[in-house]
């Protein structure tokens, strides 16, 4: 028995993933040639936003001055249980041999 589709995706992860790693290799060689204002372009087209690209450290500290303080609490809290986790994760990871017999070692070698 044959099966017959009545509708089949014409794109598959893999060809999107290409897809997506050819689009973005152009715009990083495009922002490393042109830096900001292709920055700046990408900013417009994407995302509608044509203000500052970098805040100024006055502007950052106006906002954050608007932030309230159980606000701020929660984030460092939050931001201490994720970063206190991903060390224990980190360090659970070991490289590591075993002899399993004569002539035979079997192991794991852990890289970026």
């Amino acid at each position: 028995m044959s099966i017959d589709y009545l509708k089949k995706a014409d794109k598959t992860p893999d060809s999107e993933t290409s897809t997506a790693q050819h689009v973005v290799t152009e715009m990083l060689l495009n922002i490393e040639k042109n830096g900001e204002s292709a920055v700046k372009e990408y900013a417009l087209k994407l995302d509608k936003w044509s203000g500052d690209i970098v805040m100024s450290e006055q502007a950052m500290n106006a906002i954050l001055a608007d932030v309230p303080s159980t606000v701020k609490r929660d984030i460092d809290f939050a931001v201490k249980q994720v970063y206190d986790f991903a060390i224990a994760q980190k360090n659970s990871i070991q490289d590591f041999s075993t002899t399993l017999h004569a002539g035979v070692t079997a192991g794991q070698r852990c890289s970026p």
